[in-house]
């Protein structure tokens, strides 16, 4: 789950061992249902398009499972795995989304820090102003 949640690509291997289900349980299934690879036809895709294509599928496969549990009933094992697919899919999207945040909040932090060093430095003007002053006319040679 963690290489999921760093960016590594979710292979077959990756899905087995966070979905608890074999690896060719899961080949088998994306087969049967024509998955494709994130980097099928257009080349590879940004994490976020990654991430919000497989929310996409997962949201297909929430809607498949509730529309098939009213018929026959509900696939626990299906369901578990969809959740666990869910969990790993929700903390890429925190992955990919806190990355792009960061890039902005270190610019609005950079602007923050130079607004605040820029009042300090004009307080230390004003506070060394001031004291000049106050040397000036306690001096006994002021005039």
């Amino acid at each position: 789950m963690r290489a999921l949640y760093e960016g590594a690509q979710a292979d077959f291997g990756r899905l087995a061992q966070v979905s608890g289900k074999a690896e060719t349980t899961i080949r088998k299934r994306a087969d049967a249902e024509g998955w494709s690879s994130p980097t099928d036809d257009t080349g590879p895709l940004d994490h976020g398009a990654r991430v919000a294509a497989l929310a996409e599928k997962l949201m297909d496969e929430m809607e498949a499972i509730e529309r098939e549990g009213h018929a026959t009933g509900y696939d626990k094992a299906r369901i578990d795995a969809v959740t666990a697919l869910t969990r790993a899919l929700e903390k890429l999207g925190e992955f990919t989304q806190s990355g792009h945040n960061r890039k902005e909040a270190a610019i609005k932090n950079d602007a923050e820090l130079a607004a605040i060093l820029k009042r300090i430095d004009e307080r230390i003007v004003e506070l060394a102003t001031e004291y000049a002053r106050e040397l000036v006319a306690r001096s006994p040679d002021a005039a």
